[in-house]
């Protein structure tokens, strides 16, 4: 089987598999084996191993040119696989189907950039390992075409002995094998649970087919804008580890060299060097040696934990504000951003949480308060090369955020933005109940919004 799936292997395909086993022998037996005649690298990965180990010896493997990593269910617990393999062998079958799904979609993810995931699954002929796989796989096939999607898997491992040592009692009294009639109708209620498969066809998107796309990627268009593009990102990573003392030089093929020398940045295990750095996640296409620096590494996270400590010192003057000059800009312009947190009435209640941006221009002419989209497009001019004087911008800003105006700025965008939140969850709701042909009772209380909370995050000053 390794040999047929290395034989797959190609410019988007990388010539490295994954085999799961569930046990450490079992792992320890087919290294022995495997490494009997391999052409290929063999690494091994169990729990036993710390956490600086592990990482190591995934990064072995990610960036060898043919590899084969033995692995317990270590790694498909919170390890994204998707950038290292796509080809996954499981060695022995576990008996809940949640333990597959799990490891193949820590590979079969968003991310995954080859062209085709290959999954292998061994079993044997003739024993438990069989029925398991006809009764789980074949009833999952039934309800893909019956419901559209195959559901979660809902049931223990006893209660999956308990349906296959009845299931083997039968056969032994058949004189044929009938893996699909009204008994495997009767294992499968019991092992997926039809109450909360109905709950996930009407309460899930397979029960939203009247969604409009155009609303989700409005959605998701404020979002990016809010959060930032990749490029602000980059900038915040490349500027946050500058200011706080480590080194950021750029090699020669256009990949970054990283020295780590504050401490408070480092968590354990990580090296003080980090040679070889991309920030994209699809420049490692290019740069196979390189690390992927993106906001859920290691060392970015510690950033941001860092950065967010900081802000909130008494001591940190300033932490929260900025302020830069605008060429061209007609008078002085605070800005805001704030999340505003609600409630809707729903059971369980949801938690909603909008971001915020607000501003004031101060002039000859007053203070005058600014839309939303003219404050986002305040905010995303290009800064000058012009330097701020610090006592200056302290000054104007202290000045402006103490007005009477800001304060009616601060709470008419906070009602702006629940009545748009409560107009928002109000349309589609009754979007939903005039299309949808399903129960829409789970909309009850949707469109029921109420205010929990406001907090301001900072505040940015743009001087003429």
């Amino acid at each position: 089987m390794i040999p047929n799936l290395l034989a797959q292997a190609g410019p988007e395909t990388p010539a490295r598999i994954i085999v799961f086993t569930r046990f450490k022998d079992t792992l320890a037996y087919l290294e022995k084996e495997l490494g009997r005649a391999a052409k290929y690298e063999i690494i091994t990965l169990d729990g036993d191993l710390s956490g600086a180990e592990r990482e190591k010896r995934y990064q072995q493997f990610a960036h060898s040119p043919c590899a084969v990593l033995l692995a317990t269910d270590v790694i498909s617990e919170g390890l994204n696989l998707q950038s290292a393999a796509c080809m996954v062998t499981h060695y022995d079958l576990p008996w809940n189907p949640n333990r597959l799904d799990q490891r193949n979609g820590r590979v079969d993810r968003f991310g995954q950039r080859a062209p085709l995931v290959f999954v292998r699954t061994l079993f044997c002929l003739g024993t438990t390992d069989e029925d398991v796989m006809n009764l789980l796989v074949r009833k999952l096939d039934s309800m893909r075409r019956a419901l559209g999607f195959s559901p979660p898997f809902f049931a223990s491992e006893e209660t999956v002995l308990r349906v296959l040592a009845r299931r083997r009692t039968r056969r032994k009294a058949e004189t044929g094998p009938s893996l699909f009639d009204a008994a495997e109708e009767n294992a499968g209620s019991e092992l997926f649970g039809n109450d909360a498969i109905e709950r996930i066809r009407n309460e899930s998107f397979y029960g939203q087919s009247q969604v409009r796309f155009e609303d989700v990627a409005e959605k998701l268009q404020e979002a990016h804008r809010q959060v930032g593009s990749p490029e602000q990102i980059h900038a915040f990573i490349r500027d946050g580890l500058t200011q706080y003392q480590c080194g950021v030089q750029e090699n020669p093929n256009g990949t970054l060299a990283i020295q780590v020398r504050a401490e408070r940045l480092r968590p354990p295990g990580m090296p003080t060097s980090l040679p070889s750095v991309v920030l994209d996640p699809e420049e490692q296409r290019r740069f196979p040696e390189a690390v992927v620096l993106d906001v859920g590494h290691p060392l970015i996270r510690r950033l941001n934990a860092v950065i967010r400590e900081d802000a909130m010192r008494d001591t940190a003057e300033g932490a929260r504000t900025a302020a830069w000059r605008v060429d061209g800009q007609r008078g002085t312009l605070l800005l805001a951003h704030g999340v505003l947190r609600a409630v809707a009435a729903t059971d369980p209640p949801t938690l909603l949480e909008e971001v915020v941006l607000f501003g004031m221009r101060s002039g000859l002419q007053g203070y005058s308060l600014l839309t939303r989209d003219e404050a986002g497009a305040a905010y995303a001019q290009s800064p000058s090369v012009r330097r701020v004087d610090n006592a200056e911008a302290l000054q104007s800003l202290t000045r402006l955020a103490s007005s009477t105006e800001w304060r009616q700025a601060g709470e008419l965008a906070e009602a702006d933005s629940l009545l748009a939140l409560q107009g928002h969850r109000a349309r589609l709701a009754s979007e939903l109940r005039i299309a949808g042909d399903a129960d829409t009772d789970w909309l009850k209380g949707f469109e029921q919004i109420e205010r929990i909370g406001f907090d301001l995050i900072c505040l940015t000053l743009l001087l003429p």
